[in-house]
């Protein structure tokens, strides 16, 4: 492979595995202005759903909800406690 394969946009593969570019840092742009092709702009990533998935999102704690359901139950708390 010649580095003018690296382009932005285009999809390499190595070692059998695919791999798209969407980006490079600064050198690299420099570099290949110099050699007279310069980079297009970089593209979006993806959405990565998996990624996401791993975020912990805080749970929202609805105190009113929670006394209703305690005392729908039979629990809660009496009006001495409060």
């Amino acid at each position: 492979m010649l580095p003018w394969d690296f382009k932005i946009g285009t999809d390499v593969q190595i070692l059998g595995k695919q791999i798209r570019i969407y980006d490079c840092d600064n050198y690299t742009r420099e570099f290949f202005s110099h050699q007279g092709k310069p980079q297009p702009s970089p593209e979006a990533l993806p959405k990565d759903s998996f990624a996401e998935s791993l975020v912990k999102k805080p749970k929202i704690r609805d105190n009113e909800m929670k006394e209703f359901m305690e005392k729908s139950l039979g629990g809660g708390r009496v009006p001495s406690e409060k």
